[in-house]
């Protein structure tokens, strides 16, 4: 653990690079999350003032006060036993036989676990993908449909001594509707081991040739409301969940990430119509009401312009199908 030990004020001016501060709003967004009050952003003779607490603490340090010297002491996790100890995981998970390679794979991809499907890649295939993960948080498929189950067949060899499996995916939904997809998964041995090397997707879509559903069914985990989204939202979007919102994210290539819709959900007796107009009812159930809000505008600015202008103009259809349990 690396330690900082900061005497008397608990209140620390200093930049770090994962984090972003503006001057004219007063917001600390660290590693794409941005800070509440707790965060305790000042401005003060042209610096910038901020609790360390919570600061430290969004970069996941643990932070603890010694009253008897008032010294704050913040401890950083060290990167490096970090790393040592996924290296140690991955390996542990590194299948011995081409077919075990190609069912672990699978098995990721039934369980939406991007991190399984890293560890039986290629170095190869690792590079190409990883920053893909990443911007999935390491999460894959979607809540609805999802891969109930899978079969992957006798591997045939290629010339290059390297074998490919066909893996039969089998999709279901709440509806228990049943479609199956099947995909071809090439696997390579690499220091005794043997890795993924080729597959035909991505991690947002993870080998999917062709999504074999017509819609996307989002449903919400804390009061299992549900959405149908077109099938073209598929691998482009994420769903940030709390307790009073759901934010469907657009996903862009390049890792950045805009609201498509939020989702809201209150006690009736604090909903109230805004002036503009801008909150649109959905439904009301158990003295909570649920409404939505459409963002104000494209923060793109010419990049991916047509693929999010058009996603937010389907969202207000998509509205249209929202159901309460």
């Amino acid at each position: 653990m690396k330690k900082w030990v900061i005497g008397g004020a608990v209140l620390v001016s200093t930049v770090f690079g994962s984090a972003v501060l503006a001057d004219s709003a007063l917001k600390l967004v660290v590693n794409g999350s941005l800070l509440g009050e707790q965060a305790k952003v000042q401005l003060q003779d042209g610096t910038t003032m901020v609790s360390a607490r919570s600061l430290a603490e969004a970069l996941g340090a643990k932070v603890e006060w010694e009253n008897e010297t008032r010294t704050v002491r913040i401890d950083l996790p060290d990167a490096s036993l970090q790393k040592g100890q996924i290296s140690l995981l991955e390996k542990a998970v590194a299948p011995a036989t081409a077919k075990a390679a190609a069912e672990t794979w699978a098995e990721g991809v039934k369980t939406r676990n991007g991190a399984l499907q890293y560890a039986v890649m290629s170095k190869e295939l690792r590079d190409k993908e990883r920053e893909n993960f990443e911007a999935f948080h390491w999460v894959t498929g979607t809540s609805s449909p999802w891969v109930d189950s899978y079969k992957v067949g006798e591997g045939r060899e290629n010339k290059d001594g390297t074998l490919t499996f066909a893996v039969e995916l089998v999709y279901t939904d709440s509806t228990k509707a049943v479609s199956t997809s099947t995909q071809e998964v090439t696997v390579a041995k690499q220091d005794d081991r043997w890795y993924v090397s080729e597959l035909p997707g991505s991690p947002s879509d993870p080998g999917v040739d062709e999504f074999p559903y017509d819609h996307v069914t989002y449903e919400n985990q804390y009061w299992a409301y549900t959405v149908t989204l077109p099938k073209s939202w598929y691998g482009q979007f994420l769903a940030q969940e709390s307790e009073t919102k759901s934010e469907l994210l657009f996903q862009s290539s390049t890792g950045l990430k805009a609201p498509i819709v939020t989702i809201h959900s209150v006690p009736a007796a604090d909903w109230k119509q805004d002036e503009y107009g801008q909150l649109h009812k959905l439904g009301e159930k158990k003295g909570r009401v649920y409404y939505y809000v459409l963002p104000l505008d494209n923060p793109y600015e010419g990049r991916e312009v047509d693929a999010y202008g058009r996603m937010v103009q389907e969202a207000k259809e998509a509205m249209k199908t929202f159901q309460l349990p």
